[in-house]
Parts: structure tokens; C-alpha cells; sequence
């Protein structure tokens, strides 16, 4: 079964909480693997970021 036909499906359900829940769940499941790509390739980049915003009292930056 396609993701449409999954989508259309859940939507047609009249439990709407239930149909709440598989979204949800189909969302964080992007989103987790969206983050996991973006930890993967920025990580390094953001280090030294990461570091500057940790102190912004600091006015030596």
C-alpha cells in the first residue's frame, strides 16, 4: 500500500484520535530522521557556534 493510500485511509477514519496518533507518529518519524541527517553532516560545522552562543555574556567575541 502507497503513503496516499495509507493517508487517505487514516483519514477516513472516524477515530479521530486514533488518526491524530498514526500522523503524529508518521511525523516524528520524519522529523527523527530529517534530525539524524542534520547531526550527521553540521556537526562539526556547529561546534565552534555551539560554543560562541553558550557564553553570550562573554563580551570578549
Amino acid at each position: 500500500m502507497s503513503l496516499n493510500e495509507n493517508l487517505f485511509f487514516s483519514s477516513m477514519n472516524f477515530n479521530s484520535r486514533r488518526r491524530q496518533r498514526f500522523i503524529n507518529r508518521r511525523i516524528q518519524s520524519i522529523q527523527r530522521q530529517r534530525r539524524r541527517i542534520i547531526n550527521r553532516t553540521y556537526r562539526r560545522r556547529y561546534i565552534p557556534i555551539n560554543l560562541v552562543t553558550l557564553r553570550p555574556n562573554d563580551k570578549t567575541f
